[in-house]
């Protein structure tokens, strides 16, 4: 059985965490038919990281923080990018991770000047995407679940960018053979987005928006969360050795729940 890591950056607000639980509940669920061994490691809360090197994926999740705090837990994390870009090994970064990586690799993220993006909401494939299998079974345009205030808005030297939206031309980033980040949340599903939105009608009414409007355009996603699936199926190292396919739907999923040192190093 193959594991990933899913270093979660902190925890959703009170009110979230007691409806849906937390990012790695999210990916928890949203890996479901995939036969994978979760490890779980609170990077905000322990300085223990995967080793840069190790061969597994990992993947950063989404969080309520903003890069530009420039948080200690968060510039150590940058750190530990920047030794696993050079290593080579699976990465992918999600929202708060796709920022992260960004920054810690030389790009630019601050607020976006246009504001939130925040909603269901189409993102299109470039034409190179085709040339990479991670993207190839994904359409050219998909609907995506969406929400942040922050972006990517100069990249590193030397990435490639595949996906873009209306607000945000920087959705999906490429930075290596086995090193990718999603500004949209592949993790989410409807159900939690809704929330989000109407959690913040007032401010979303502030701007001159109609939140109920935007949550009734929710729905589930299912061809963003292929990316997330495609990137596990990709680089877990029991599937590049020759082991069992994937087929989604029929596999079980084993999770590691706690968060304590001891369990992740397990």
């Amino acid at each position: 059985m193959s594991a990933v890591h899913i270093l979660q950056a902190g925890d959703p607000p009170a009110d979230v965490k007691a409806r849906f639980g937390s990012q790695a509940d999210w990916f928890r669920r949203g890996l479901q038919p995939l036969s994978v061994d979760l490890r779980i490691w609170r990077v905000d809360e322990d300085p223990a990281l995967p080793e840069a090197d190790c061969a597994e994926p990992v993947v950063i999740t989404g969080s309520w923080c903003m890069v530009t705090d420039r948080l200690g837990w968060s510039e150590a994390l940058a750190h530990w990018i920047r030794e696993r870009r050079q290593a080579g090994t699976p990465l992918l970064g999600i929202c708060y991770g796709h920022q992260l990586m960004a920054h810690a690799l030389g790009g630019v993220v601050d607020y976006h000047p246009r504001g939130r993006e925040l909603g269901c909401l189409p993102v299109a494939l470039r034409p190179q995407s085709r040339e990479h299998g991670m993207l190839a079974s994904l359409p050219m345009r998909f609907d995506a679940l969406l929400t942040h205030q922050q972006s990517v808005l100069e990249i590193p030297a030397g990435v490639q960018v595949l996906a873009g939206s209306d607000h945000d031309p920087h959705q999906i980033l490429r930075y290596g053979p086995a090193q990718w980040s999603a500004q949209f949340h592949p993790e989410f599903f409807a159900e939690l987005l809704r929330y989000c939105i109407l959690r913040n009608q007032a401010g979303l009414q502030a701007e001159g928006r109609d939140p109920q409007a935007m949550a009734d355009q929710v729905r589930d996603t299912p061809e963003a969360r292929r990316l997330l699936w495609n990137f596990v199926r990709a680089y877990s190292p029991a599937s590049s050795a020759g082991g069992r396919k994937n087929s989604p739907g029929v596999w079980p999923i084993s999770s590691r729940n706690a968060a304590t040192k001891a369990d992740m190093l397990s």
